[in-house]
């Protein structure tokens, strides 16, 4: 029996050097390569698309923008107080005329053409002395929008991060537990051979079966953790990762 024990560890080992052979390693694309193995250029990428595609931080540049129309309407108002009038009127100052004393039947019109301009300022006293805080009242809340805008970029920042984060160590997770996998998938296949040739008791045989079982249901836990925290990436993206690292 020991002779059979230690003939199936000789034989395991044999198997699992084989798994661990170069050859058999898969080639990554370029883009994974990018986004696995280099954060340094793979994480700026995925911060600015997500800043790009972020709806919420459009709406608050378009309420930036009109805090500076506002801003400029205010300063604006006080000309609406103000008015352009003239006028235009033909004689002399008194409307009167005088008598010419060498021709005591004539009159002399001393009568003109007369132009005249003038700027009207209706403005009420308590709107001039508001006026200063009313401008200082939009620089607060422009100032505020602004602040709040890059709150909420840093928000997104810190998440991205995060988010790329759960993806590499799900990624890594999942490669633990295909290796996992594998090796409880031998250990199964060997199993069969020694209990078909009466080396191992049913017992041992169910016991192997349920290793397997477990590796497979960790590793289908894990490629679903994977693909949930890859696909929540991307939607914060707004495009593909693969199409974003090929750049």
């Amino acid at each position: 029996m020991k002779k059979g024990i230690l003939l199936v560890w000789l034989v395991l080992q044999g198997l699992l050097a084989g798994a661990q052979a170069p050859a058999a390693a898969p080639v990554a694309a370029d883009w994974q390569l990018k986004f696995f193995e280099q954060p340094e250029l793979a994480l700026p990428l995925l911060v600015q698309a997500a800043l790009d595609h972020s709806a919420q931080l459009q709406a608050m540049h378009t309420q930036q923008s009109m805090g500076k129309e506002d801003l400029r309407q205010v300063r604006k108002n006080i000309l609406s107080l103000v008015q352009l009038s003239g006028t235009y009127g033909y004689g002399n100052v008194a409307s009167t005329t005088t008598s010419d004393a060498n021709l005591p039947t004539a009159y002399l019109n001393s009568a003109s053409n007369r132009y005249a301009a003038a700027v009207n300022v209706n403005l009420p006293l308590d709107k001039l002395l508001s006026r200063g805080n009313q401008l200082n009242k939009q620089r607060l809340q422009n100032q505020q929008l602004d602040q709040l805008t890059q709150a909420q970029a840093d928000a997104l920042r810190q998440k991205i991060v995060e988010l790329y984060q759960t993806v590499l160590l799900d990624h890594k997770i999942l490669a633990i537990r295909e290796e996992f996998m594998v090796s409880a998938h031998m250990t199964y296949q060997l199993g069969e051979k020694q209990f078909r040739n009466g080396d191992i008791t049913l017992v041992e045989m169910a016991q192997l079966n349920d290793r397997y079982a477990e590796a497979r249901a960790t590793k289908a836990t894990a490629a679903s953790h994977y693909a949930t925290s890859f696909m929540l990436l991307e939607n914060q993206l707004g495009e593909s990762i693969s199409t974003l690292m090929t750049r």
